[in-house]
């Protein structure tokens, strides 16, 4: 697990000022010199507050509101961390735990995303009766991943593998796994399943086995994938998380960009 902050800038503006989470923190004033008449002043005083709950809004939707998430990390990960110049001043990455071998590189232009990697993963689930078990990877758009799924317990038809793509339709499956157009794969198992998938959008995709029966099943997930992963070889920054904190700092002046970076290696679990 990794820690991922943003550390924002205080801007000097009559309009608005950066908090903790890069809103707006203080209101609009007016001053109205020309206005006689108490009705128009106290009409203008009606639509300063949601004139400035739609700019507010407005900058949230368009530039996101930045503080401090955690990142969970797996192999072979390539990850373009981005953020307003305007909104953010610096990028902090430090893991939460022990691991190591994840590596911070800061870039001035944007990294090309046309390095290639081939890897596998295995995972052997022991699910509990009605029950499911998932595993997420990090893919980015164009990568390529290969199914196969084997039922090694006593060949419930009751077996279903989904692929997901984000946090959001995990929690939309699981408070409704029977409704099959929730899922970019679906394989209803009878004993044995196979598909391919090519990644069209960056985002965490969640492997996902459900077990619907009154008994626990033991599933074998293979997956063997072609990885798209940013080129680092142009890099200004780079920092080993072993060293403890990693800072990319960004500019107003020009744009920035972090990448987070796990070694490449094959998993069977």
């Amino acid at each position: 697990v990794l820690r991922c902050g943003f550390i924002l800038w205080v801007l000097e503006a009559s309009i608005m000022s950066r908090g903790a989470y890069g809103g707006l923190t203080r209101g609009y004033y007016y001053n109205y010199s020309f206005v006689q008449q108490e009705s128009r002043q106290e009409c203008w005083a009606c639509m300063i507050i949601p004139i400035t709950f739609w700019i507010f809004a407005s900058l949230t939707l368009s530039l996101g509101v930045y503080g401090t998430s955690q990142l969970v990390v797996g192999p072979n990960y390539s990850r373009l961390l981005e953020a307003s110049p305007i909104f953010v001043k610096e990028i902090q990455v430090k893991h939460d735990g022990q691991e190591g071998g994840s590596v911070l590189y800061g870039f001035s232009n944007k990294p090309k995303l046309d390095v290639v990697k081939n890897w596998s993963m295995e995972h052997t689930l022991h699910i509990h009766p009605e029950y499911h078990q998932e595993f997420a990877v990090w893919l980015n758009m164009g990568s390529r991943f290969w199914l196969s799924c084997e039922d090694k317990s006593l060949g419930f038809l009751d077996i279903l593998l989904v692929v997901l793509k984000g946090e959001e339709n995990l929690q939309e499956w699981t408070q409704n796994p029977s409704n099959p157009h929730i899922g970019l794969v679906r394989l209803n198992m009878n004993g044995h399943g196979e598909a391919e998938y090519v990644v069209k959008e960056d985002a965490n995709y969640y492997f996902v086995v459900g077990n619907f029966n009154q008994q626990s099943a033991e599933v074998v997930v293979r997956l063997n994938f072609t990885s798209k992963m940013y080129d680092t070889q142009t890099a200004d920054y780079k920092c080993s998380m072993e060293k403890g904190l990693c800072t990319v700092k960004l500019s107003i002046a020009r744009d920035k960009y972090a990448l987070l970076t796990t070694p490449a290696i094959n998993i069977t679990v």
